[in-house]
């Protein structure tokens, strides 16, 4: 058995098959921003992954960040003003190994 804590949540896994459908709980905080996020993300087992962020029109807009990460926490900050986005609603998605998450970030330069 091994425990977790994702997004102050703590979690127990006592088996492979409940970490393949484990969660990723993914985050952008603060939402709303002034324009600097931190990311927060966990990986149940070594995975590509690949964040993303998205106009409201659904066109994607950058990729955050892409590669093979190790399992484990991840986080980082990522800063709209500095990369010149404006005020306004974005989507950010997270896909690991094939599983994806949408989150819907409020940002107000």
């Amino acid at each position: 058995n091994q425990c977790y804590t994702v997004s102050n949540q703590l979690i127990l896994i006592t088996n492979v098959n409940e970490i393949q459908n484990f969660a990723l709980g993914f985050s952008a905080n603060p939402n709303p921003s002034n324009g600097n996020v931190l990311i927060s993300y966990f990986l149940p087992q070594k995975s590509q992954v690949s964040i993303q962020l998205y106009s409201l029109l659904g066109e994607q807009l950058e990729v955050i960040s892409q590669g093979t990460q190790d399992y484990g926490k991840h986080q980082f900050d990522f800063d709209f003003k500095s990369h010149n986005y404006a005020s306004g609603t974005y989507l950010l998605k997270i896909t690991a190994d094939g599983k994806s998450q949408t989150i819907r970030m409020a940002v107000m330069n």
